[in-house]
């Protein structure tokens, strides 16, 4: 985290609250009464918005472990993606996701959201290979990943195909009746 400067003109001293040093923060409080007049939700998601070379407008503040943005709203965390479509589209249908064009997930672009159930959400992160899945290199039982040993099911998933035929070499072993002990 970079220190930052106060934000009162000519003031070099480090900002330690609302943006200005200790003495200028003082000096506010008395001026406006004690109290600071608190800004909106709305007011906050702007502040903490920044549009970056890429073209999205990402969140500079908190995000959770999965890189998603998230602010405090009528006394719940949500969100800023999903707070930043209700305040330019209104409420989000029940059963409906907030989906990234742009697969960033600190975006909160409104141009590079859209609504999408959580099937379709599915969908495009398997069709943009961006599934757990994808990222290994080998298998659970150490099999690498290569063009010989990989094969891609119905759902897009990858199988090890030394695994799967021990598999079904396995199975034919134990399944399998000769015709003759019959």
């Amino acid at each position: 985290m970079t220190n930052r400067t106060c934000v009162a003109h000519g003031c070099d001293r480090d900002a330690v609250a609302r943006g200005w040093c200790l003495k200028h923060y003082k000096r506010e409080r008395r001026r406006v009464g004690g109290k600071f007049t608190r800004k909106t939700p709305a007011e906050r998601l702007a502040d903490g918005l920044k549009r970056m070379p890429n073209g999205c407008l990402e969140w500079q503040r908190t995000r959770n472990e999965d890189g998603y943005g998230s602010i405090y709203v009528n006394g719940v965390t949500t969100l800023t993606h999903r707070f930043a479509w209700e305040i330019e589209n209104g409420p989000i249908p029940d059963g409906l996701n907030i989906l990234h064009r742009c697969d960033n997930p600190p975006c909160c672009d409104p141009s590079h959201l859209f609504l999408g159930t959580q099937a379709e959400n599915v969908d495009d992160m398997v069709s943009k290979r961006r599934h757990m899945n994808n990222r290994r290199t080998h298998c659970q039982r150490g099999h690498e990943f290569t063009a010989e040993n990989t094969r891609i099911d119905e759902r897009g998933n990858r199988r090890c195909v030394t695994c799967e035929r021990a598999y079904q070499r396995k199975w034919h072993r134990e399944h399998y009746v000769p015709r003759s002990a019959t």
